[in-house]
């Protein structure tokens, strides 16, 4: 199939620039399974999924699953080219796909880009798909993530005269779970011994401009952040006070945005 242009942008850039950060982790702090089948949902364009079988044994199976066609289209080529056997692709959703129950020895789902990609399925939803004492982990970016620009915005709101609009940026800070909302959630849902390890990545740009052009922001963040602003005026002119907040108080240094990279850990 065609690949759509949304599938290159997160391939090239929302890839190394966001995904690693999560990925990395998984590989230092989650034990693969010297047989069985791993499950990676929302695998994006496949590269956890590749590596894990790489790694793996030759009693170990993945199956990596995403919403999006062309996607799972480049995945399958990177696959391909990397000559990783073990491993399955499938485009679809949980409640679409013919998974077989109690069949994962681990199961992995990404939820650090809602609200860009839409929640690939509910919490509760990945249990049955586990065998009995399976690992379960979700890649979270928690509540912290980009503080730096929201701590900005507050202040071009009300240089602009714009603070009847603060609610709505306390509720866009507040849509990312605190990692004590995130345990909570999977306990609730059924999990098991549930626990997170939390790691501090950095965006680094050397000015506004950078950071407003940047793939990565603009790609995945940029359009929900500003969706809260009632017009495209009100948009330019908070972006420009914006910009001009921080080339003031960067002070010739770089703009250093922090990223939250959560990883929930449980049981079944």
């Amino acid at each position: 199939m065609a690949i759509s242009e949304t599938a290159y942008l997160y391939d090239l850039y929302l890839v190394p620039g966001w995904c690693e950060f999560f990925d990395r982790m998984i590989e230092e702090e989650v034990r693969l399974p010297k047989e069985g089948r791993i499950l990676d949902v929302a695998c994006g364009s496949g590269g956890l999924a590749i590596d894990l079988a790489l790694r793996g044994s030759e009693g170990m199976e993945v199956v990596g699953i995403d919403v999006d066609p062309a996607l799972i289209a480049l995945a399958e080529g990177k696959a391909g080219i990397r000559q990783a056997s073990r491993l399955q692709f499938l485009a679809g959703s949980l409640g679409t796909l013919p998974l077989e129950r109690e069949s994962f020895e681990v199961v992995i789902a990404d939820f650090s880009l809602i609200p860009w990609r839409a929640a690939p399925c509910e919490v509760r939803d990945l249990l049955p798909l586990a065998r009995k004492d399976a690992t379960l982990v979700l890649k979270l970016a928690t509540r912290g993530t980009f503080d730096e620009f929201f701590s900005l915005y507050w202040e071009a709101l009300y240089d602009l005269g714009l603070t009847d609009l603060s609610p709505r940026l306390e509720a866009l800070i507040e849509s990312r779970l605190t990692v004590a909302e995130a345990e909570r959630t999977a306990h609730e849902a059924g999990w098991r011994h549930v626990h997170s390890l939390l790691r501090t990545e950095r965006l680094e740009y050397p000015d506004a401009a950078t950071f407003f052009s940047s793939p990565v922001i603009r790609t995945a963040f940029l359009d929900s952040w500003l969706a809260i602003l009632p017009d495209s005026t009100t948009r330019q002119a908070v972006v420009d006070q914006v910009s001009r907040i921080l080339d003031r108080e960067r002070q010739d240094g770089p703009f250093d945005l922090s990223v939250k990279t959560t990883l929930l850990l449980a049981q079944k």
